[in-house]
């Protein structure tokens, strides 16, 4: 209990310190720390109704924004005819049994696959 009324009374002084620094000069010696908190809570306050509005007012800008970041991640993968021009028939790559060297075997299958299609006539090449 006796906290308690240590608390209030300690309530008490800063309010009359307040109240009384309100009154004075800001140049006033005895009010600097009074004036100093005073403008820290006020830019805290301040900053935070800024942060508040400018969210408020970029709002609409999120879904293009994020539309933005959808289009730039799919760019980084290729599309389904550019995937199909490199996929490699890999029946051919299992035809030789008893052969370790895949590397070169999918070398040859991708260079086969490449003079197939340079073969074909412009017209009837995929798009």
């Amino acid at each position: 209990m006796e906290a308690l009324k240590q608390i209030g009374r300690q309530i008490d002084a800063w309010w009359t310190y307040a109240t009384w620094c309100a009154g004075q000069p800001v140049s006033a010696p005895a009010c600097k720390t009074f004036w100093t908190w005073t403008a820290i809570v006020g830019a805290v306050i301040g900053l935070f109704v800024a942060w508040k509005i400018l969210a408020w007012l970029l709002g609409p800008l999120r879904p293009w924004l994020e539309e933005r970041r959808k289009r730039a991640r799919e760019a980084e993968v290729a599309d389904e005819a550019t995937m199909a021009q490199y996929k490699v028939d890999d029946s051919k790559l299992h035809a030789r049994p008893g052969e370790e060297n895949v590397e070169q075997r999918i070398r040859e299958a991708l260079l086969e696959k490449k003079l197939t299609d340079q073969q074909r006539p412009h017209h009837q090449r995929k798009p």
